[in-house]
C-alpha cells in the first residue's frame, strides 16, 4: 500500500516522500518497569514469540535481553506503598464522548447542550465529582473506536497494529498478556463484570479473570438492541454480589466493571418516547412521530444528513463499505431528530452516572474503595452530529469518536484536581497501573507509563497513534495489518494527522485553534504547517510499516447469533 504522500505527490507543490522510512529507538524516559523505549524492539521482541502458543507469554522476558543487547531496565521507588493502594478498579464506559462530562467541558463550547442535552454540569455530577477528586488526562486518545479493539489495547497496553484485534468478533490470542494474567499472577483476585456481547468470552478478552460475568438480559432485537447487553444497574449488582460473596478473602482484587448504556440504540430506563414535533406546533403535513432512540430512529437521521452531502448510502452500508470521499469536512446541521436522539444519549449517560455512583458508594460500604486505585474511561466516543459520519464511530478518527475521559483517582487523594494537558493513549493504562502496583513488566507494550505525570514529574510521551476499525470490506490482507487501507492517525502536542487510504484521502487539524476540526490545514503553504504535516506524515508512515501484529481471525460466531436472533423476530431491517 502506497503511503498518502505518494499519492498526494502527483499533485502540483506537493512534496513527495517515499512510505519506507527508516525507525529508530526512542527513549520514552526511565520507568520502574523497565519498559522497552523503541517499537521496532518491541516488533522483534513480538516476532520472536509469535507461533510458539501459550509459552510465548514469557519468552519475552526470556528473549530480550538476547534480543536488544545494551537496553538498561530501570528501577525507581515502589509506588503502591506510598500511595496506599490495595485494589484495582477499572471502569470502562463504553462510547462515552470525553465532552459528555462537565469536568471536560468547563468553560468551553457545550456542543451537546446546544444540540438538545441538558448542560454539561447536569449530565453527570458523580462522574463530575470523581474528576475532582482524580488526576484528569484532557487528552486521552482510544487506540480504537470500537469496544473490542480499544479493550484489548487497554488491557494489553498494545495498539491493534500488535495485538491483531481489527474490530468486534476477532480473536483475543492466547499469547498476549493481558492485565488481569499480571494481576493474578501476584495475587490478585480477579473479576471482571460486563456489559456487552461485544466483550464475550468467547473472543478471548477474559483471560487472567478468575470471575467473568456476562448474564446478558437485553436480547439483540435489530431496533432496540443491536446485539446481546444488559443495563448498567445489573453491571452494579453483579460487582456488588462479588463483593459480597469474595468478602472473606484477604487478598487485593482487580474489579473491571464495563458498561454499555451509552452505546445505541438509546433507550434508557423510564424515559418516555420524545415526541418529535409536538402536534400544537406542526407544520400542515409535517410528519409527526416519537423518537425511542432505536436503531431505526439513527438509520433515518444518518440518511438525511448522507443525502445532504450529496447521496444517502443508509447507515448500515455506510458501516459496511465504508464513507464518501465527497462527504469529508461535511457539516451537519442538526434538526429535530438528532436533538431528540443526543438528549436520549445524555439520559443514558444520567443513568449510567448514577450507577457508576451506586457502584463507588457499595465500594466504600464494603471497605474496598478507601485503598483502591480507581481509573476511569472510555473505549471510545460517539460522532452523534459533528461529521459525515453521523451517528456511528469505527469509520472516522476525529476527536468526537477517539477523544475520551480519563481519571485516575489514588487512594492517598495525590494529585487531585490535577489537569494533564498532554496527549496520552489508553495503551498507557496497564503500564501505568503495573507500575503503581510494583508489579514486574512483563512482556514490552507499546503504553507508557503516566506515573510521572501522576505524581507532577515531566514526561515525555511522544506521538499517540490510532487506527479506525471499519469498513470491513477494505480489509485485503495486504501487508501485515489488517487494516492498512482504514483511517489511521497520529497526534502529537496541537496537531493530529489522518490519513484515510481507501479515500485516498488526508487530514490535518490544529486541535487548539480549531478543537472542532473544521478547516483541514492539509493543504496550507506556510512553511510551519508544512513542517508539521511532513513530520506527522513521516510518524505515521513509520507506524504503520513497523506493525506486525498477531494473527486474528474473525469469529463469525457474533454474526450468525444475530442474524439467527433476527430471523426468529421476522425482522429483515439490516
Amino acid at each position: 500500500m502506497p503511503s498518502m504522500l505518494a499519492w498526494k505527490s502527483a499533485r502540483p507543490g506537493a512534496r513527495t516522500v517515499g512510505s519506507s522510512v527508516n525507525l529508530t529507538i526512542e527513549r520514552r524516559g526511565t520507568t520502574r518497569m523497565g519498559q522497552v523505549s523503541g517499537r521496532v524492539a518491541e516488533r522483534r521482541e513480538g516476532a520472536a514469540c509469535r507461533g510458539l502458543g501459550t509459552l510465548a507469554k514469557t519468552c519475552a522476558r526470556a528473549l530480550l535481553p538476547a534480543l536488544l543487547p545494551g537496553v538498561v531496565l530501570a528501577a525507581c521507588a515502589p509506588s503502591a506503598e506510598r500511595h496506599g493502594i490495595e485494589h484495582v478498579i477499572l471502569i470502562s464506559l463504553d462510547t462515552l464522548r470525553a465532552d459528555a462530562l462537565g469536568a471536560y467541558v468547563g468553560s468551553g463550547r457545550d456542543r451537546l447542550a446546544e444540540w438538545g442535552a441538558p448542560p454539561a454540569v447536569e449530565r453527570a455530577p458523580r462522574l463530575d465529582r470523581l474528576a475532582s477528586e482524580s488526576v484528569l488526562f484532557e487528552r486521552a486518545i482510544a487506540a480504537a473506536p470500537s469496544t473490542l479493539a480499544s479493550h484489548t489495547s487497554l488491557l494489553t497496553g498494545l495498539y491493534p497494529t500488535a495485538h491483531g484485534v481489527a474490530r468486534n468478533g476477532f480473536g483475543v490470542r492466547e499469547e498476549l498478556e493481558l492485565l488481569a494474567e499480571r494481576c493474578a499472577a501476584r495475587g490478585f483476585l480477579t473479576a471482571g463484570f460486563i456489559g456487552s456481547f461485544a466483550l464475550d468470552r468467547r473472543f478471548g478478552i477474559a483471560q487472567g479473570f478468575a470471575h467473568w460475568d456476562q448474564e446478558f438480559d437485553l436480547l439483540v432485537d435489530g431496533r432496540t438492541h443491536e446485539q446481546n447487553e444488559r443495563r448498567a444497574a445489573s453491571v452494579t449488582d453483579a460487582v456488588l454480589r462479588w463483593c459480597d460473596a469474595t468478602r472473606e478473602e484477604r487478598a487485593p482484587r482487580f474489579v473491571f466493571a464495563h458498561y454499555f448504556d451509552a452505546h445505541a440504540a438509546y433507550s434508557p430506563p423510564e424515559l418516555a418516547p420524545t415526541q418529535l414535533v409536538p402536534a400544537e406546533r406542526a407544520a400542515p403535513g409535517e410528519p409527526r412521530r416519537a423518537v425511542t432512540g432505536s436503531l431505526d430512529d439513527l438509520r433515518a437521521a444518518a440518511a438525511r444528513h448522507q443525502s445532504e452531502f450529496g447521496g444517502a448510502r443508509g447507515l448500515d452500508a455506510t458501516i459496511l463499505n465504508g464513507l464518501d470521499a465527497a462527504w469529508l469536512g461535511a457539516r451537519p446541521v442538526p434538526d429535530a431528530l438528532d436533538r431528540a436522539l443526543v438528549a436520549r444519549y445524555a439520559a443514558e449517560i444520567a443513568y449510567l452516572d448514577r450507577e457508576v455512583g451506586r457502584l463507588l458508594d457499595g465500594l466504600r460500604e464494603r471497605g474496598l474503595l478507601e485503598h483502591a486505585l480507581v481509573i476511569v474511561t472510555a473505549d471510545h466516543g460517539e460522532t452523534l452530529v459533528d461529521h459525515c459520519d453521523v451517528w456511528n464511530h469505527g469509520l472516522a478518527l476525529y476527536q468526537s469518536t477517539i477523544h475520551v475521559p480519563l481519571l485516575v483517582r489514588l487512594p492517598d487523594g495525590a494529585g487531585a484536581g490535577t489537569r494533564v494537558a498532554m496527549p496520552v493513549s489508553n495503551v498507557d493504562v496497564l503500564p501505568t497501573v503495573l507500575a503503581l502496583l510494583d508489579l514486574p513488566a512483563g512482556s514490552p507494550v507499546d503504553g507508557v507509563n503516566l506515573v510521572p505525570l501522576l505524581e507532577g514529574a515531566p514526561l515525555a510521551r511522544g506521538p499517540v497513534f490510532s487506527t479506525a476499525t471499519q469498513p470491513p470490506t477494505v480489509e485485503r490482507g495486504v501487508g501485515p495489518w489488517l487494516g492498512r487501507a482504514k483511517a489511521a492517525s497520529v497526534i502529537m502536542e496541537r496537531h493530529q494527522w489522518i490519513e484515510t487510504p481507501y479515500l485516498r484521502a488526508a487530514e490535518l487539524y490544529d486541535l487548539v485553534a480549531d478543537p472542532e476540526q473544521h478547516e483541514n490545514l492539509v493543504d496550507a503553504t506556510d512553511p510551519a504547517t508544512l513542517a508539521v504535516r511532513d513530520e506527522l506524515a513521516r510518524r505515521l508512515d513509520a507506524w504503520r510499516d513497523a506493525a506486525r501484529p498477531l494473527s486474528s481471525t474473525f469469529d463469525r460466531s457474533q454474526v450468525e447469533e444475530v442474524e439467527r436472533r433476527l430471523k426468529e423476530l421476522g425482522y429483515t431491517g439490516r
